[in-house]
């Protein structure tokens, strides 16, 4: 044990693994107590963002903690653990062509009660780095399952009237479920909502739609249309779900914390 009290840190040469943009490593084992392992960066683009996140089961009650650090040899190992779901992540911007490496470790956290099984001795987890498709600075944007020309109903359950809506369109407007805007978009409604100057209307997804027009006409929108925003139900590798069960709910949950967004058929 090193004077400071912490446990023994892995030798660089023996332990550093490697860690690609976009492969990922899958089933990678570490100690459960006192767990450290290495990885170095490799091949990172200069000024571009990047994610590295790891996934585990959450029938392995653990704790991990991300580090990004220059010199392993250097770093502090003392955990500083952040739960998120069963996912922990860090984001960063490669600075420099200095090797950047990410420091993973471990430790136990809560009891499995099962009487007559051995305590278990390993951490199971997977681990990868993506590229961040970040906008540019300064770039608003507006992202979902965008609606072109979308007529108001005049009848029915969700009947609009002239007076609401005298438009005979709506903006281009995502669905409700779920959308992403930038936050100089979200700064401005919130500038006129506070000088009450903001334009209110009974569906929250179309007057959003309506702000960022309002916006529009100011600056330069990107509008970006993504399926991935289901509105129907589900599509794997999905932002958001609608029309979801409990039962589908609860399977969609198990899933995201096994680290995939994958879809649940049952009712």
């Amino acid at each position: 044990m090193p004077r400071s009290g912490r446990p023994p840190r892995p030798a660089r040469e023996k332990s550093t693994r490697v860690l690609s943009i976009g492969k990922e490593l899958v089933g990678e084992t570490v100690p459960l107590h006192h767990g450290r392992l290495v990885y170095r960066v490799d091949g990172l683009r200069p000024s571009a963002w990047y994610e590295v996140k790891i996934s585990y089961p959450a029938s392995i009650p653990s704790s991990f903690s991300i580090q990004l650090v220059d010199d392993p040899e250097d770093a502090d190992w003392s955990s500083k653990n952040r739960r998120l779901l069963n996912t922990e992540k860090i984001i960063f911007k490669a600075e420099g062509s200095s090797p950047v490496y990410v420091l993973v470790t471990v430790e136990p956290e809560g009891v499995l009660a099962k009487p007559n099984v051995p305590e278990r001795e390993l951490a199971l987890f997977n681990i990868v780095m993506a590229e961040v498709k970040k906008i540019r600075n300064g770039e608003s944007l507006y992202i979902g399952n965008m609606n072109y020309h979308h007529k108001p109903f005049r009848d029915g359950k969700w009947a609009v009237t002239y007076e609401e809506w005298p438009e005979e369109d709506f903006p281009i407007y995502a669905d409700g479920p779920g959308y992403v805007i930038s936050s100089d978009i979200a700064d401005a409604i919130l500038s006129e909502f506070l000088d009450h100057k903001l334009r209110l209307f009974n569906m929250e997804d179309v007057s959003m739609g309506m702000w960022v027009e309002q916006f529009n006409s100011t600056g330069p929108v990107k509008y970006v249309n993504s399926v991935k925003f289901c509105q129907f139900g589900c599509i794997d590798d999905y932002y958001t779900a609608h029309y979801q069960s409990p039962r589908q709910m609860l399977c969609l949950w198990d899933k995201l914390q096994a680290g995939k967004a994958q879809c649940c058929n049952m009712r």
